[in-house]
């Protein structure tokens, strides 16, 4: 849970508690908290808050309600089976090797990759950011032998099919993101 939804958790549980003691008192037989409330709600600034800060917790609750009932996705990964139990492996571990392995190939600037399962195997897309000495085919071709062969090595899945996109020719070299 991240940290702005625990905060509006907590506020809408500070009203509930705030609720609960007043159904409470009133239960009890008390009646000053309607005097209270009644005297309260004649200005019309102090219904306006009420009316603003009831939307906002009915807003937090339904959106605390959705989450309740929406199943995170699962993450993406290879299953293999083997003579002494199942290898699983996410795809997120697949993308970090083939990244590594691809910006070893000389004239690769940037990597952005994608995988996929298919009925034959791992489907890669590669978008990349190759130097303006470098030979598009050969280094796709290069980008798609080292792929292949290092995912069927390392993680031992066949690959289905490595597609090379080249989104830029530079010398300069951008962190993290490819455009």
């Amino acid at each position: 849970m991240r940290l702005l939804d625990r905060i509006m958790l907590t506020l809408v549980m500070f009203v509930m508690v705030g609720f609960s003691a007043f159904a409470i008192i009133l239960a009890l037989g008390l009646d000053f908290p309607l005097q209270f409330l009644g005297q309260a709600l004649h200005d019309v600034n102090n219904r306006m808050a009420l009316g603003v800060s009831a939307a906002i917790i009915l807003l937090v609750s339904l959106r605390f309600v959705y989450y309740g009932f929406v199943r995170p996705r699962p993450e993406k990964r290879i299953r293999h089976e083997t003579e002494f139990g199942s290898i699983t492996v996410a795809h997120r571990a697949i993308d970090n090797l083939v990244t590594r392995t691809i910006k070893r190939v000389a004239g690769v600037r940037e990597v952005k990759t994608r995988i996929d399962n298919t009925e034959a195997g791992l489907a890669v897309a590669l978008k990349v950011v190759v130097s303006p000495d470098a030979s598009i085919p050969d280094i796709s071709r290069e980008i798609q032998q080292t792929t292949s062969s290092y995912i069927k090595t390392v993680i031992g899945t066949d690959v289905a099919s490595v597609r090379v996109y080249v989104s830029d020719i530079t010398d300069d070299v951008k962190s993290g993101r490819v455009r």
